[in-house]
């Protein structure tokens, strides 16, 4: 097995049996689907509509640990090399997956790709496939923040990235866990490979005005990850990004 497929998830059970009736069709014996149950009000186990599948695992919190400790628990139970996490409200391309190793196959020694998606779109953003080295190429070829913080756009070797796990708690205030383990990693092994790519595999569904998070929010995730940025020129250009 290859790839795992992880669902960090909260009281969106209907939004799960819609994600499994995409993915489904697309998995094969290299593919798993992990879904990370964060202790719903109602388990999602009782939830799923017929689905009978020896590659579909749900994991449930005994207790409500976070949205971003619920996020890591994504990469702790990866033991596959390659981890695509799914954010719950979002919508996976129905050749998602074809993609993914077709891009694994181009580019075998990235630690991280980050996908095109909606959000690019959004910015009037053009993203061409682009191959970075370490912390400082992938900051300074970023074109899109909001589509390196969405969820569903980033594919991680899991073997690399899980070695800086520790700080992915350490940032849970972020509400970005995923950036602050990347950004940790990079700064650690220098030369290390991310690629970005024109490819979308799925697509923002914009969350309903009770579910968006505040600017506040944000704008405090972006100033905590400065402390994983390496030198100061970095820190100003990841900034103006």
């Amino acid at each position: 097995m290859l790839l795992t497929i992880a669902i960090p998830t909260y009281n969106r059970n209907e939004n799960i049996n819609f994600l499994l009736s995409r993915l489904l069709p697309q998995i094969n014996e290299n593919v798993c689907v992990q879904i990370i149950d964060n202790a719903s009000d109602v388990p999602v186990q009782d939830s799923i509509i017929d689905i009978k599948n020896s590659l579909v695992y749900i994991h449930r919190n005994t207790v409500n640990i976070g949205m971003a400790a619920n996020i890591t628990r994504c990469f702790e139970f990866c033991e596959t090399e390659w981890l695509w996490i799914l954010g719950d409200d979002d919508n996976p391309d129905e050749h998602a997956i074809t993609y993914i190793f077709e891009t694994i196959r181009k580019y075998p020694k990235a630690a991280f790709y980050s996908f095109s998606s909606n959000c690019c779109h959004q910015e009037d953003i053009q993203v061409e496939d682009c191959v970075n080295i370490g912390q400082e190429g992938l900051i300074e070829n970023l074109k899109s923040f909001s589509n390196l913080m969405l969820l569903s756009s980033g594919v991680y070797n899991c073997f690399e990235i899980k070695k800086n796990i520790k700080t992915a708690y350490y940032f849970s205030n972020t509400f970005a866990p995923q950036t602050a383990i990347l950004l940790d990693y990079l700064g650690d092994h220098i030369n290390a490979e991310t690629v970005f790519l024109s490819q979308s595999i799925a697509r923002w569904v914009e969350p309903s005005k009770e579910q968006q998070w505040g600017l506040d929010v944000i704008n405090k995730s972006i100033f905590d990850l400065l402390f994983i940025v390496k030198t100061e020129t970095l820190k100003k250009i990841f900034l103006k990004r």
